[in-house]
């Protein structure tokens, strides 16, 4: 390890995340141009620093006075530059910037070492960058990336149009080796109430690595309480271990580059070795990584993160003893079945609890676990139901799906034609009086998991992460404490995930540190 990378593992990230100004090299006023982008998303997010558009042609951007050079701010204490020309330039740039003593770079540029199948000149300039770095102490993300946010001091330093996040009582943080992935995940976690602190994309880590973000955010960072991330592969695996070893914080990832053709296609992403899945699995499973297979489980297992972490003590399952509800006995046969497929245990009610459930539900209910409403129309047993299985001592936490939604069903158009064109009906209610009927199960449900130290999760078909809209009983519901999936499955999965992270973490705290073998 040279002595630019001993300083790289001690670099205090703090000033790349909380800068107290920000050089934009390549500023522009073409809203085509990433120079452009850049500037005014740091300008629409209210960055609480200084501004400094860097750019020798013009002289006023958005209102923003003008440096035709980098060098033309030698009173200023540099903290961060965002680098957005073409590739040729950068040298000569980041030179500039070693120069006048700037702490970090974000090199958004392309055109470097992922283009080492089919363009020498991206080596060349790779190696070029590689030599500056030697002569200073500034520290690069990227090149090839999108950029940087920090909702804590408003920065918002990405290419792109963009909306800053928001923050939430618990916060996650994302690391992404892809930054359009990275940035689809914030936007899609926004858009359903996911608070974020920092994302950064990390491009082709020809400095800071992957493993300097992870020892950031999980050890030093206290606004970062969950840790998201795309990897494609690691530079410093037995480092990832040693850190994801030490970390308390959730640290749910997703691998890119399972199969040969995704490993071929990391490599001219960002010239990444993906390495053995198996490898993978082994310290993932070791050291008490979730992983998620997709975009919508990484944010739907952020959001449990989230909600669950938020109360005090953490409303965390002791174990994997779940008890189900739901209306109608296929959706209780699958309910079961995907469970136990997830590493779930359906669990023994209670002899106290079936006598309760007698006193609610007709004599024909199967009397055990899944619990089937055996269509009931007495909409207020699902809320009693639900607080019996939260009382039984065998059960560990709750999935049940609520007579929801039927009012997104009866306000659609073809409905109300259908109610028009037949005044004789089943449908006989003003729709407010439905809208109505579904809060109050959200209400009456919330009240009753918020008196509980067990988790309960709700799945509902017309929730989905990568949906935009959100329903306002799928937010009431989160909202007030109560975890919502697209999929019974999902549900199930998310809760063996949060099982698994209390037993995770309940291990390290009693355990001594394990090692596996790994590369880097």
């Amino acid at each position: 390890m040279d002595d630019h990378a001993l300083l790289m593992s001690k670099a205090d990230l703090c000033y790349l995340f909380n800068p107290r100004n920000v050089c934009i090299i390549g500023a522009s006023d073409n809203r085509n141009k990433v120079g452009a982008q850049v500037l005014t998303n740091i300008i629409s997010a209210r960055f609480a620093g200084e501004i400094f558009p860097i750019n020798p042609k013009a002289q006023n951007l958005f209102g923003l006075k003008v440096y035709k050079s980098i060098r033309e701010l030698s009173n200023f204490d540099l903290d961060l530059a965002i680098i957005t020309i073409p590739n040729i330039k950068v040298p000569a740039a980041l030179e500039e910037c070693i120069d006048q003593n700037v702490k970090f770079a974000v090199l958004i540029t392309a055109g470097f070492s992922e283009m080492k199948e089919y363009n020498s000149e991206g080596v060349k300039l790779t190696d070029e960058v590689a030599h500056l770095l030697k002569k200073g102490s500034i520290h690069i993300v990227g090149p090839n990336c999108m950029g940087i946010v920090s909702t804590e001091c408003n920065l918002l330093g990405l290419m792109g149009p963009g909306i800053p996040p928001g923050r939430q009582k618990v916060n996650a943080s994302i690391i992404s080796q892809s930054g359009t992935w990275g940035v689809t995940c914030m936007r899609s976690g926004h858009s359903h109430a996911l608070g974020f602190s920092k994302f950064v994309s990390s491009g082709n880590e020809m400095d800071l690595k992957f493993e300097d973000y992870l020892e950031y955010l999980g050890l030093y960072d206290s606004d970062t309480q969950i840790i998201l991330g795309f990897i494609e592969g690691l530079r410093e695996g037995r480092r990832f271990i040693q850190l994801a070893q030490e970390i308390d914080k959730p640290i749910v990832l997703i691998k890119g580059g399972k199969t040969e053709s995704g490993r071929k296609t990391a490599s001219s992403h960002t010239g990444s070795l993906a390495g053995s899945q198996k490898i993978y699995e082994a310290i993932f499973n070791q050291c008490g990584i979730i992983e998620a297979n997709d975009l919508n489980e990484l944010v739907d297992f952020g959001r449990a993160f989230q909600l669950y972490l938020s109360f005090q003590p953490p409303k965390l399952p002791k174990g994997n003893r779940v008890g189900i509800a739901s209306g109608g006995g296929g959706f209780c046969v699958l309910m079961a079945d995907q469970a136990e497929l997830e590493g779930l245990e359906v669990a023994q009610l209670d002899p106290a609890t079936i006598e309760k459930m007698n006193e609610i539900l007709p004599p024909y209910w199967p009397h055990r676990n899944p619990v089937d409403l055996v269509a009931t129309w007495d909409f207020g047993s699902y809320s009693k139901i639900l607080k019996i299985l939260l009382d039984d001592p065998n059960i560990d936490a709750v999935i049940a799906r609520p007579p929801l939604g039927f009012s997104l069903f009866y306000e659609s158009e073809e409905v109300q034609e259908f109610i028009r064109q037949n005044p004789v009906n089943t449908f006989n209610a003003p729709l407010d009086l439905i809208k109505g009927f579904d809060l109050s199960i959200v209400k009456e449900a919330s009240r009753v998991a918020q008196r509980s130290q067990k988790p309960v999760i709700v799945p509902l078909g017309f929730y989905s992460p990568e949906n935009p809209i959100e329903y306002e009983m799928v937010r009431e519901l989160y909202k007030r404490g109560i975890m919502v999936t697209p999929t019974s499955q999902m549900a199930a999965r998310v809760l063996k995930k949060l099982s698994d992270y209390y037993q995770s973490r309940q291990k390290k705290n009693k355990n001594p540190k394990e090692t596996i073998e790994a590369g880097g």
